[in-house]
């Protein structure tokens, strides 16, 4: 098999015209979802059952730097952003092929928010969203549909900043939460890692389009910070945010 690395081609004539007209988020809220493998299980016992998981059920576990990780970043967002893990109601192909025809994915999954997993390492849960069971303490906890938590934060936050500055305060906080780990992971190292190339790939393949614009090369560090973290830490980002023209 042949293949090419696209990073070794000079790929600079793309960004030579500037367009200054285009329409970006305004990164003043975010989503980032990690998603998960359910499993399902069947008759349950013992604590789970006396929780309230009566019939089938699908379950997955917490891994516990990653939870960490997550827990010190949706801290360090101070309300701007939701930090949820994400896993299906539902375990077969054919079900996946039904609700991706329906678009029902999204209601027949669970959403349960970082900081209420804490101190916890499994998940039940029977339906989509609406609850489940964390353990070890096997606690019941109300899990909303994810609109109804994307509603509420966009209700809770007053929309201030201009997209260059939401995104550096967002890049700021993730790379203050990262700053605190005591005993890093593997998966910390790697974030590292990706965190220590951004000014080489900034420089590499932006600095000579944009050389007399420092705002512009500090939004798109900004941007590759974000985007180093959710690779490290395999999630999904979403801005939910009304759209205006890069300043």
């Amino acid at each position: 098999m042949t293949g090419v690395q696209l990073s070794s081609y000079d790929w600079h004539y793309i960004w030579r015209h500037q367009n200054r007209k285009k329409i970006l988020p305004d990164f003043q809220l975010n989503l980032f979802l990690q998603a998960k493998r359910s499993h399902a299980g069947k008759s349950p016992r013992g604590n789970i059952k006396k929780a309230g998981i009566l019939g089938d059920y699908w379950k997955f576990d917490i891994t516990p730097h990653q939870q960490l990780a997550l827990e010190r970043m949706s801290d360090k967002l101070h309300g701007k952003a939701l930090v949820c893990y994400a896993s299906p109601a539902f375990h077969t192909q054919a079900a996946l092929y039904e609700h991706t025809k329906n678009q029902s994915i999204v209601l027949n999954s669970t959403f349960p928010p970082v900081q209420k997993m804490k101190g916890h390492g499994a998940w039940y849960y029977t339906l989509g969203g609406v609850s489940g069971v964390a353990n070890p303490d096997y606690v019941k906890i109300e899990v909303e549909p994810l609109q109804t938590q994307i509603e509420k934060l966009v209700l809770q936050n007053e929309r201030t900043n201009d997209a260059q500055t939401s995104l550096e305060r967002l890049a700021k906080a993730i790379v203050l939460s990262a700053g605190e780990i005591s005993e890093p992971a593997p998966v910390d190292t790697w974030f590292q890692q990706l965190l220590s190339r951004v000014d080489y790939n900034v420089s590499e393949f932006f600095e000579d389009a944009f050389q007399d614009d420092d705002d512009y090369i500090a939004a798109v560090k900004a941007y590759l910070t974000v985007k180093s973290f959710c690779t490290a830490y395999h999630l999904e980002w979403y801005v939910l945010g009304k759209a205006q023209q890069f300043a």
